[in-house]
């Protein structure tokens, strides 16, 4: 056996090491695709979108289908019945009758709604699964000299095999990652805090977290009967079952509310373990990872997910260290837009911690359209003109701030002041703009797919 490690002073000999962060390390050399952590952060997103999509779209599906099977059933029955009054029990009838009773008894054991819902609750956790590897490899490329931390051995024989030293670091670190993925979180979580020296299981959403998981263990190996190993697992996490725990042997069951609850908890778990370990490994990334953090409320906004920018953006806003002002500025803003289109009143508070009276003209903007002052917004959209420091035309049209101000009169009439064109004249160019765009991200996809 060979050994692959290297020798860092001040660690210890235990199986890995803590990985040695500093921040005058230089990070590798930029290239034009987005960072590897976003990538994994968006790829987990758009995943528990999908899911969230399947059971809104096919569940509803799936139950009327089986509705519509019942309710034919027995409309057959009826008929049958009907035929045997009039005629007598002849072969035909007995054949129809006995096909019937058959259909309507499969219909009765049917749990196609639940196998589905079920079944998409397995493949959250299955994303979260390979997001944490993908995770895991984006900060190995990163900081290359994390490599030094692991202490794993190779067989001499698969060494012959790879051709080059970083060929052996990416059997070595695949093989660590399997071995992460066989573990429970709460064990991969540990993991990850020896290794990087961090504390993550002080997360408040932890100890849903943890009974979530441990649910979808139950309806991988136990149909979803509680034992005992579920009851002890949550209760050492400090879940509170609340007013009646659940008794051993009995079944679960997952409710639409409950099912929604776990795929924000499964994304906030990707989104807060990405960003914690990325301002720790990779302090020099501050400003990235804001940014990357602000596109993902933002793009939360655009589509309306309230309650998912609102989640993130207290995230983004709990950070201690912000790479800028304005930055803070923004993510204060978002959360604060997500609270106002929610229907919550603590857009207010949010708003009112932050002293404006010296921010660009842009944030005392949203200010006044968050508290409907449109007359004042107006004027203040006038003061900055054709171009600001954050807002150029397109953001009138694409802003989720102005989701119910453009409709208004004072924002139609200050945009033609400012532009000299009606604002649905510039809506038309941007419809065709963003139809332009769509087009070419599906062709590019297309490409990197074939």
């Amino acid at each position: 056996m060979v050994k692959f490690k290297k020798e860092i002073a001040g660690m210890g000999g235990a199986r890995y090491k803590r990985a040695k962060i500093a921040s005058k390390v230089k990070p590798n050399k930029k290239s034009e695709k987005s960072h590897p952590i976003e990538q994994a952060v968006n790829s987990l997103v758009h995943g528990v979108i999908d899911i969230r999509f399947c059971s809104s779209s096919f569940l509803p599906v799936a139950k009327s289908s089986l509705n519509d099977e019942v309710e034919a059933c027995v409309a057959d029955m009826k008929q049958i019945a009907t035929d045997i009054e009039k005629g007598g029990l002849e072969a035909r009838e007995t054949k129809n009758l006995l096909g019937a009773v058959r259909r309507l008894r499969r219909v009765a054991l049917s749990k196609a709604p639940q196998v589905l819902q079920e079944s998409l609750f397995i493949y959250l956790f299955s994303a979260l699964d390979f997001f944490i590897g993908e995770l895991v490899t984006a900060l190995f490329q990163q900081r290359e000299n994390l490599y030094s931390a692991l202490d794993r051995s190779i067989k001499f024989t698969e060494l012959l095999d790879l051709n080059d030293v970083g060929a052996v670091k990416r059997h070595v670190l695949d093989n660590e990652i399997e071995n992460l993925r066989r573990q429970s979180y709460s064990d991969q979580f540990k993991w990850l805090e020896k290794f990087y020296s961090i504390s993550l299981t002080k997360w408040e959403a932890w100890p849903a977290f943890i009974e979530a998981s441990q649910r979808r263990n139950l309806y991988v190996h136990c149909n979803g009967i509680v034992s005992d190993q579920y009851i002890s697992v949550c209760e050492s996490a400090d879940f509170k079952f609340g007013q009646k725990k659940p008794e051993v042997g009995k079944r679960l069951q997952l409710t639409d509310d409950y099912f929604l609850a776990s795929t924000e908890l499964v994304m906030d778990a990707g989104i807060f373990l990405a960003h914690t370990l990325w301002r720790k490994v990779l302090p020099y990334e501050l400003e990235q990872a804001d940014t990357s953090l602000n596109n993902l409320i933002y793009d939360f906004l655009k589509t309306e997910a309230w309650s998912d920018a609102v989640r993130v953006a207290k995230f983004t806003n709990s950070q201690r260290e912000s790479s800028s002002d304005l930055n803070r500025k923004i993510a204060t803003v978002n959360l604060a837009i997500g609270y106002k289109f929610s229907g919550s009143t603590k857009f207010k508070s949010v708003m009112d911690k932050v002293d404006w009276s010296s921010s660009l003209p842009e944030f005392k903007l949203a200010r006044d359209i968050l508290n409907d002052k449109f007359e004042v917004a107006a004027s203040t959209m006038r003061l900055i003109g054709v171009r600001g420091e954050l807002i150029t035309e397109f953001a009138y049209h694409d802003w989720p701030l102005f989701h119910v101000f453009r409709e208004s009169q004072p924002f139609l009439t200050a945009y033609q002041d400012v532009y000299g064109r009606p604002f649905s004249v510039r809506a038309e160019k941007v419809v065709e703009d963003a139809a332009l765009e769509l087009r070419s991200q599906v062709q590019r996809k297309e490409v990197e797919e074939s």
